[in-house]
């Protein structure tokens, strides 16, 4: 299995964090972080795409994430 997870979570919380210092970033999901700004990283799946296997060689996969931001913002938030 290719396995980029650690990966994409450094990238995200890397990004997140410039911005955003404060932010709590995680790799588990939580629906009630204990502060805020928040985001979770969860790779949600990770399958071989098997039209693509080639000679027994894991030439490509599909992944999925999800990803949840959290904030307590009352102003400018998507409803």
């Amino acid at each position: 299995m290719i396995d980029i997870e650690n990966d994409i979570y450094t990238r995200i919380y890397t990004n997140v964090k410039a911005v955003y210092p404060q932010a709590s970033v995680t790799a588990d999901a939580s629906n009630t972080p204990s502060s805020f700004p928040h985001v979770t990283v969860v790779e949600a799946d990770n399958y071989i795409y098997t039209p693509m296997r080639t000679d027994n060689v894991e030439n490509y996969v599909t992944l999925v994430y999800d990803i949840d931001v959290y904030s307590d913002r009352q102003n400018n938030r998507k409803d």
